[in-house]
């Protein structure tokens, strides 16, 4: 089974987004990583984790446009949202967007309607930004946007997907968090074990407030 197939079998089709063609080709891509690129659905909504997989580079956004600042070839595909509300409760058809709209969009669109919403505006001024870093191997990483430092999420977009898949499985097979994370943990080990070098990692750092949560901090 294709990692494409196993994303749609846990989280359905109809959840997943996908690249658009013209997106990538404004990237200098090869033409075996492009393809992969398209060929992978990732979810719309899991946990704190929202994918738009719009491939805008990150100096486009507007937390992050500073002509001062350089951040390399780095394009958001999504990001670590500051609640969950977004795609549960409250829903981006209320502003006139589609369910995977970029924070880059939001911010737009909140602009284009005169709007202060409380948690769109907090969602583009606080959600720590999830791109694909074409610098450092294709790696995937995260920007924070209060004082813009990046921290690792996975060694490539096909490691994300497969993390996200364990995540999910590993969620929905146990009730006890401590042997949901063990389950997970060793899954991770095996798909991309780089993750378990960076203590402020986006995965290790979900381990770590799953574990408190559980705790009752």
């Amino acid at each position: 089974m294709s990692l494409n197939d196993e994303m749609s079998q846990v989280f359905e089709q109809q959840n997943l987004v996908y690249a658009y063609p013209e997106s990538l080709d404004k990237i200098n891509l090869s033409p075996e990583i492009k393809e992969s690129i398209l060929s992978l659905g990732l979810p719309i909504v899991i946990g704190y984790l929202r994918f738009s997989m719009d491939f805008e580079p990150i100096a486009e956004d507007v937390k992050f446009h500073q002509p001062s600042e350089s951040f390399g070839n780095l394009f958001t595909i999504g990001c670590r949202a500051v609640t969950q509300l977004i795609g549960r409760f409250i829903h981006l058809d209320e502003i006139g967007l589609d369910g995977n709209a970029s924070l880059s969009r939001i911010a737009k669109k909140l602009e284009e309607l005169d709007l202060d919403e409380a948690i769109f505006s907090a969602e583009v001024n606080l959600a720590n930004r999830i791109c694909l870093d074409l610098d450092n191997g294709n790696r995937i990483v995260y920007i924070n946007p209060i004082d813009k430092s990046i921290g690792f999420c996975n060694s490539s977009l096909e490691q994300l997907a497969a993390s996200i898949v364990a995540y999910e499985k590993s969620s929905r097979q146990y009730d006890d968090v401590l042997e949901r994370l063990d389950s997970f943990s060793y899954k991770m080990q095996v798909i991309d074990s780089a993750v378990f070098n960076h203590e402020d990692g986006l995965w290790l750092s979900i381990i770590k407030q799953l574990k408190l949560d559980d705790e009752g901090y």
